[in-house]
């Protein structure tokens, strides 16, 4: 019987020969596309490692029309309004490619003795609410009100542990200088370690350090401004919307040097 097998394989052998390669095509076919699904679902089931509800995003931009107006002064003013809007919890503007979902990414190396590895920086302006708003938490105590009280000085950076775990074997990390580069370039101090945290929806987190930015607001900075908000907790996104957009149409569409450009619920920015 198994003789009989083998000769009637060998017989059909042209069209068994077909019909594997179709095996093969259609698997690696298969492969092709249900891989990178399970990736992507996979890295979107990985918490985010901030809070998405009640995050807003909000663009400014330039006012052709306006020549006499200071910008620095018009946002300082367009701040301290934003902060005082009775559904706001907090305010923070950030500089373009410098949060999760943006447009672009901000990376380089940085070295501590031998070992380098690439992170994305984030700056972020002092005193400025940036925690409260985006609710990245301490590696410490998984609050963000540690890092939102925490005194960040010039020369020092916040590290995420899988940058710190890297760099130093899993040991502390906090207190340890690390260099920009390839180990030439301006030293920083590790004065805290933050939770990982993804820069992309379909990413897995990836290492960051974020830096204070000293000074004011760059002059190229109020170009395609952008300021999140954190709605205050309990008020729904249809309500907080319709309520900030007659407060843009009131305070952002008249004259000064920056007007709305547009403003949108994080969720959707981030599922783009």
């Amino acid at each position: 019987m198994f003789g009989q097998i083998i000769r009637y394989l060998w017989n059909c052998r042209r069209h068994n020969l077909w019909i594997m390669i179709e095996l093969i095509v259609i698997t690696i076919v298969s492969w092709m596309v249900i891989d990178p699904l399970f990736v992507l679902n996979y890295n979107r089931g990985i918490p985010d490692g901030y809070d998405v509800d009640g995050l807003y995003r909000l663009q400014l931009m330039r006012n052709p029309e306006d020549t006499v107006s200071n910008p620095a002064d018009d946002y300082r003013l367009i701040m301290q309004k934003l902060r005082n809007i009775p559904s706001v919890d907090a305010a923070t503007c950030v500089l373009r490619g410098a949060y999760p979902s943006s447009p672009g990414m901000n990376a380089n190396n940085i070295v501590k003795d031998t070992v380098a590895i690439t992170t994305t920086y984030i700056p972020f302006f002092r005193g400025s609410d940036f925690f409260r708003t985006w609710r990245f938490r301490s590696a410490s105590d998984g609050t963000w009100e540690t890092l939102e009280n925490l005194e960040v000085p010039d020369d020092g950076i916040i590290l995420s542990e899988d940058a710190a775990a890297v760099l130093s074997g899993g040991g502390d990390m906090v207190g340890q200088t690390v260099h920009e580069g390839n180990g030439d370039g301006p030293s920083y101090r590790v004065v805290a370690l933050m939770r990982p945290f993804k820069m992309r929806n379909g990413m897995q987190p990836c290492a960051v350090r974020l830096v204070p930015i000293i000074g004011e607001m760059p002059e190229w900075g109020f170009n395609g401004m952008r300021i999140f908000i954190r709605a205050k907790e309990g008020i729904s996104e249809e309500r907080f919307v319709e309520q900030f957009l007659q407060w843009s149409d009131e305070n952002l569409a008249g004259g000064g040097s920056l007007v709305f450009k547009d403003f949108l619920p994080f969720h959707e920015i981030q599922a783009a």
